[in-house]
């Protein structure tokens, strides 16, 4: 019976290892699975957010009409070229472009700053659907490798839109393919590694119960034999009450090895978790103008929708104010970018001091626009004589080597019986700003002529 009872408890050592193989290989493969998911989800919004940050650095208008390489000649474009350079140089892309819907499932390229061997104006792109998608106004991301001439790549491609929120043209940035096989390699080694330790652990465990059992069930086998003698001079009740008593006391609970997939779990939860933060931190970035502070055009485009749906379903009620620096070519001509800089982030902390960082956004070089919602046209003409205090309290107490804050500024609010669109709107403030500018020249005009 001990014999018999002893097989059981081997035969049941090897299930319970046969077992912790079969959930290890399960659990190594749905660890792969997962680690393979979070890294496709890393990669695929890392490239999504570097494609959005350099397109929100592009001004648009740069590439509406362009017809021709002759087209994009000067500063503008060369500081574009040398902006999408210092990304491949010091990030993971190996490729920076824009390029243009030409015809059905036909782009072409229109700037390729590579240095090495860049696509020729009017050169067609490789097509992915992906490019529709971003045509069609939505950032997007290639899901399939794409191979040309330069190599073999995953993609992301941002709509690039003018001031008035047209689509002009496409960034696209290249990743090579073998950064994403290489990543997944590594974590496939990490956790294969950590799946082969867990097992062996659990089976040296297993191994040890095993040796204990054994052991045990020896020591018993020992006992019986000196008993063996006494046994035969009891009678038939002692002999059964004695064999009970050795049958009892024999149950041992094997150690099992679930601590080891408790671990790993945690530890791949917990790079899951790091990889999030730093995606919303690159996020906000990807929203930001980096020189003032505020919002960017990125995020400035992504309004418009929400206000044109608002216009469609009757709740629209906002205000837009549209700002343009004075003079600030000129300024950057005479006396060097940075006296220029000095002067946007001077008018833009003006603006914020006023408005706010949520509500101000930077478009373009020289220009900013303001936005509220809920408001009414007192509110804003409040506003605008609070921003006529505040720009002269900034230059009372600007340096001698600052030059003073000047802007051109108009305003509109949303008018239910005649705007049909954001894009009313802000055409009624543009023009108001464009009226405002020219009054400030031709009265620097007047002054010199009276001089």
């Amino acid at each position: 019976m001990l014999r018999k009872r002893f097989n059981l408890s081997v035969w049941l050592i090897v299930i319970a290892m046969a077992f912790l193989i079969i959930v290890n290989v399960a659990f190594g493969y749905l660890f792969v699975d997962h680690s393979r998911n979070t890294l496709v989800e890393v990669t695929s919004d890392r490239m999504l957010e570097l494609s959005m940050t350099i397109t929100s650095l592009i001004d648009g208008d740069l590439f509406d009409g362009v017809t021709g390489p002759g087209d994009m000649t000067g500063p503008e474009y060369d500081r574009i070229s040398d902006l999408m350079r210092t990304f491949m140089s010091n990030t993971e892309i190996n490729y920076v472009y824009v390029v243009r819907y030409q015809a059905e499932k036909e782009y072409i390229f229109i700037l390729d700053p590579d240095p090495e061997e860049p696509a020729q104006f009017g050169e067609t792109l490789s097509y992915t659907p992906t490019l529709d998608k971003a045509n069609a106004g939505t950032p997007a991301v290639d899901t399939d490798i794409v191979s040309d001439r330069w190599g073999s790549f995953y993609s992301a491609f941002t709509p690039l839109r003018n001031s008035a929120g047209d689509i002009v043209a496409i960034v696209g940035v290249d990743f090579d393919s073998h950064i994403y096989e290489r990543e997944e390699t590594v974590q496939i080694r990490i956790i294969t590694t950590m799946s082969v330790v867990s097992l062996l652990v659990g089976a040296l465990i297993m191994l040890a119960a095993a040796v204990m059992i054994r052991r045990r069930f020896d020591t018993i086998y020992k006992d019986i034999d000196i008993l063996r003698d006494y046994i035969e001079q009891l009678n038939e009740e002692m002999i059964s009450s004695s064999l009970r008593r050795s049958e009892t006391g024999r149950k041992e609970e094997l150690p099992h090895a679930g601590d080891v997939v408790d671990n790993l779990t945690v530890m791949l939860t917990a790079m899951k978790d790091e990889l999030k933060e730093f995606v919303d931190r690159l996020r906000a970035q990807a929203y930001m103008d980096p020189m003032t502070g505020v919002r960017n055009k990125t995020a400035y485009l992504e309004l418009l929708p929400q206000l044109d749906e608002q216009i469609r379903n009757g709740t629209a009620r906002f205000a837009v104010a549209v700002f343009d620096i004075n003079g600030l070519k000129k300024t950057n001509d005479s006396y060097g970018h940075g006296i220029g800089d000095r002067m946007i982030e001077n008018t833009a902390d003006v603006f914020v001091r006023v408005f706010g960082y949520e509500r101000l956004f930077r478009i373009g070089g020289d220009e900013f626009i303001a936005v509220w919602t809920d408001v009414d046209l007192d509110f804003i003409e409040e506003r605008m004589k609070q921003l006529v205090v505040e720009t002269e309290k900034c230059n009372a107490t600007s340096g001698p080597d600052e030059l003073p804050v000047s802007f051109a500024s108009g305003y509109a609010v949303y008018d239910k019986a005649t705007d049909r669109k954001y894009n009313d709107v802000f055409a009624r403030a543009d023009r108001m700003m464009y009226d405002n500018k020219n009054k400030f020249y031709e009265g620097k005009r007047n002054h010199r002529d009276q001089g």
